[in-house]
């Protein structure tokens, strides 16, 4: 409780303090939620990964629930901050979008907890994104129109098929590429290739790229 007494008492140019602070716990709660699911997590846990009074983390989150949908959110937003970082413009539609699906491969091989997170939200049916859905279709919209603007240039170039579905390509391009990565270790085993090695992954990502590349040309 010191803690929390201590951050309210902070003046405006302590903000940056604060920041720094949530940040941290965040950083923590989204690999302990990726590890053990939200049921499974321990705000305690979550409290020592980031070196503060688990007090400070109610102070700032309010209570488990809503730490793990502001975890959520922030992986979705860092996910879509990476899609709108690709440049689309300079390229086909066809190349637009084999370009898009590698950023997104590119991402979730480097920070695969959304992967996991999701994972845990639909064992507990999305009720988390159920609640603050306007929030996280707010946050994702991105992903759906740029794909449509993708498509629509399509239908000028002629370099994909005119009848592609925007929903139905996110859906197929994010299932591939998050099947790849969660099953890597059984997979692994069952099939006596490792999946994890960077050879691999390459052999992987470039299946998936022409797999895409495959049903979506003209």
């Amino acid at each position: 409780m010191t803690e929390v007494l201590r951050e309210k008492r902070k003046g405006s140019g302590m903000i940056k303090n604060a920041e720094l602070t949530k940040k941290k716990i965040m950083s923590a709660a989204k690999k302990e939620f990726a590890a053990h699911g939200f049921d499974g997590a321990r705000v305690d846990v979550i409290a020592q990964r980031a070196h503060v009074n688990k007090q400070l983390i109610y102070y700032y989150f309010k209570n488990k629930d809503y730490l793990f949908v502001e975890s959520l959110k922030e992986c979705f937003a860092t996910l879509r901050k990476v899609e709108n970082a690709v440049n689309l413009e300079e390229n086909s539609a066809f190349d637009a979008i084999l370009k898009l699906a590698r950023a997104t491969w590119d991402y979730y091989i480097k920070d695969p907890e959304l992967i996991y997170l999701l994972a845990s939200e639909n064992l507990m049916h999305a009720r988390h994104l159920k609640e603050y859905k306007q929030e996280f279709l707010n946050i994702n919209a991105s992903w759906l129109e740029n794909t449509q603007r993708i498509i629509e240039k399509g239908k000028i170039d002629k370099s994909i098929r005119a009848d592609i579905d925007p929903i139905e390509l996110n859906i197929s391009v994010a299932g591939m590429i998050i099947f790849s990565i969660t099953n890597q270790y059984t997979l692994s085993y069952t099939l006596g290739r490792d999946l994890t090695s960077k050879e691999v992954r390459k052999m992987r990502i470039q299946s998936i790229l022409d797999t895409i590349a495959t049903w979506i040309k003209p």
